[in-house]
C-alpha cells in the first residue's frame, strides 16, 4: 500500500513539476514572440517614416539643390574669370 501511495505521489509531483516548467516555458516563449512582434512593428513604422522623408526630400530639396547648383556654377565661373584676370590662378 505504501508503495502505491509513493508511486502516486511521485507521479503527481512529477506532473506538477512538468506543468510548472511548461507554464514557465510558454510564458518565456510568448514574451519573446511579443518582443519580436514589437520589433517588426517598429521596423515597419521606421520604414514608413523613411519613405515619407524620401518623398518629401524628392519633392522639396531636389529642386532646391538644382537651383543652388546653378548658382554655384555661375559664381564659381565668375570667380575663376576674375581670379584669372588678376593673375591669381
Amino acid at each position: 500500500m505504501n508503495d502505491v501511495l509513493q508511486l502516486i505521489g511521485a507521479a503527481l509531483g512529477g506532473g506538477a513539476i512538468t506543468g510548472f516548467f511548461t507554464v514557465i516555458g510558454t510564458y518565456l516563449t510568448n514574451k519573446h514572440k511579443i518582443q519580436e512582434l514589437r520589433l517588426q512593428f517598429q521596423q515597419k513604422m521606421d520604414e514608413s517614416y523613411r519613405e515619407q522623408a524620401r518623398n518629401y526630400i524628392d519633392s522639396l530639396y531636389r529642386p532646391l539643390n538644382k537651383i543652388v547648383f546653378k548658382l554655384h556654377e555661375r559664381y564659381s565661373i565668375r570667380f575663376v574669370l576674375v581670379a584669372d584676370r588678376k593673375g591669381e590662378l
